[in-house]
């Protein structure tokens, strides 16, 4: 069968499911206000999307409050949650109701294999128990020493720069360098030489260029679902080779390269610890870095709890990849605000300063008590998260309640909402996170006194949820 013809049966498939899921399952989004479709084919999908999309997501909270329904592909309504309570019952509550949607799953599983976002259930525990035995307080103190030493590159690259007389230096590229040259001798005991522009590595590469090259088959990821469930793997890698479509087999070759590089860091590491603590010492990682770490707790561990080698394989490169970008952007968003504010960069820099006079390096505990940089780092995350939003599935029926109710289009007040099986959801972090109701009226300012200061009430009342407590 013609390609074409392939892509068109599964889309016939998918519309169907859709279709009959509407038909046999009442719109729980009835009553929800929000943004009109901008598409029958892929509603609000672009819009959510787009690069520039930050003003369409502020302007669902602005106008529609912390609940609104929006449209997926053919008219599938959707709720987009961005209530500091709902968020709260999703992410933690009800927890385990709400799962990854299918597109990102199979996504994951086909780009990274059985890695901790695609296992769910007693595999998933499994996997989890394995990695939190090494993300310890402990571990993560051993690494300070060399996240030290390469922020000492990355400082010499930046001056590097000036003394060549650039006059503008690309942050985001260099931020970008210095964390995956951090992922990879803190994370995998694997130098990547990143700072060091004139050389380059296929691997990092391959990271940095996936997500935008995924991103270009748009609604197409829709389809995954259903083209995952189709024949065997052999058989689903020959249709993928036989499309001729510059985009898919960019994004096959891509990871192709993270597969072929994750097995050869996983060797290396084998052979690194094969090799004696002495000689392992004198390694990149110091016999310190997260891979070591990782093997010797799986290699402790029961039978029944290992990873397979193919299982560490996926965790290596999700965790690069994961990581990369996430850590970059947060990096050169702070670098922008603190060039923005001087004021902000004289006082970090004075905190700094005092605290590593006469030292050559601090500690994991000293730098956890430099409050200012904290407070630097918190309101950085806080207006820019590393992600917009994410998407979940419910498994089950189940009522969000909300923090702030939201006027339905019969102009009455809703105070909680009914999200049916199956059905997906959006949630807004960023909305969340600058939403003048709870934060207050400079919600969208970057001011990280506010750290430093008794928060609002209505923050406090909020109890949003996050890696870095609020209060």
């Amino acid at each position: 069968m013609p390609y074409y013809l392939a892509v068109a049966s599964i889309a016939a498939l998918w519309i169907a499911r859709r279709v009959w899921g509407a038909i046999a399952v009442k719109s729980p989004t009835k009553n929800l206000s929000g943004p009109a479709s901008a598409s029958w084919l892929t509603g609000n999908i672009t819009q959510l999307n787009d690069p520039d999309a930050l003003e369409f997501h502020y302007g669902i909270v602005r106008e529609y409050g912390g609940a609104a329904k929006v449209y997926g592909l053919f008219g599938d309504e959707q709720i987009y949650f961005s209530d500091a309570l709902a968020l709260r019952h999703i992410v933690i509550t009800e927890q385990s109701t709400f799962r990854e949607t299918e597109v990102f799953t199979e996504l994951n599983r086909l780009t990274f294999g059985d890695a901790m976002t695609t296992v769910h259930g007693a595999e998933h525990r499994r996997q989890r128990k394995i990695l939190n035995s090494i993300f310890s307080a402990t571990h993560m103190r051993a690494l300070v020493p060399i996240i030290h030493d390469l922020s000492d590159q990355f400082a010499d690259a930046v001056e590097r720069k000036m003394q060549n007389g650039e006059a503008q230096v690309n942050m985001l590229d260099l931020s970008y360098r210095a964390a995956v040259e951090s992922l990879g001798q803190a994370g995998l005991g694997y130098p990547f030489h990143s700072l060091d522009e004139s050389r380059s590595n296929a691997y990092s590469d391959s990271v940095k260029n996936f997500f935008p090259s995924v991103s270009k088959l748009g609604p197409l990821l829709a389809l995954l679902p259903v083209v995952a469930k189709i024949g065997s793997a052999p058989f689903r890698r020959r249709v993928v080779e036989l499309i001729p479509s510059k985009t898919v087999q960019t994004v096959k070759d891509l990871i192709d390269i993270m597969d072929y590089y994750g097995h050869e860091v996983l060797q290396k590491r084998k052979d690194a610890i094969a090799s004696g603590q002495e000689i392992l010492s004198e390694k990149v990682g110091r016999g310190k870095d997260i891979m070591t770490l990782l093997l010797q707790a799986n290699q402790s561990a029961s039978v029944t709890d290992r990873l397979s080698e193919r299982e560490v394989v996926a965790q290596i490169n999700l965790f690069l990849f994961a990581a990369s970008d996430t850590t970059s952007g947060a990096l050169s968003r702070a670098f922008e605000q603190l060039a923005r504010y001087p004021d902000v960069q004289d006082r970090l820099r004075e905190e700094i300063v005092e605290a590593t006079t006469g030292r050559e390096a601090l500690s994991y505990d000293e730098l956890n008590g430099l409050k200012y940089l904290h407070a630097v780092v918190k309101e950085t995350l806080r207006l820019y998260p590393p992600t917009v939003k994410f998407e979940r599935t419910a498994s089950q029926d189940v009522t969000i309640p909300l923090h702030i109710p939201v006027k339905g289009t019969d102009e009455q007040m809703i105070s909680q909402i009914h999200v049916a099986k199956n059905q997906n959801i959006i949630i807004g972090v960023a909305n969340c996170n600058r939403d003048a109701r709870v934060w207050g009226n400079d919600a969208t300012e970057w001011k990280p006194q506010r750290w430093l200061e008794p928060l609002p009430q209505s923050l406090v009342e909020a109890r949003i949820p996050g890696i870095f407590p609020n209060v």
